[in-house]
């Protein structure tokens, strides 16, 4: 796999992630930090581990030059 494709998916799983975990931030909490159990919660929290694993699965297939490569470039070395 080359860095532009490694980048690109990447990316696009990156940008899914934020939207699920903006979703399961917006859930309200008690004052002890604990989120009401319900339908909506549990659909956001198994996109939540379904886009994850993903990304999980991404990296496991990527070999440890590209990944270093990507952080490399994402720092601007």
């Amino acid at each position: 796999m080359t860095l532009d494709i490694y980048t690109e998916l990447r990316n696009d799983i990156e940008n899914r992630l934020s939207i699920v975990q903006n979703k399961l931030n917006s859930f309200p909490k008690s004052a002890s930090g604990m989120v009401q159990q319900s339908v909506d919660l549990s659909n956001a929290n198994k996109a939540f581990y379904l886009v994850f694993n993903q990304l999980r699965a991404l990296n496991k297939v990527t070999s440890n030059k590209v990944k270093k490569q990507h952080s490399r470039n994402k720092r601007g070395y």
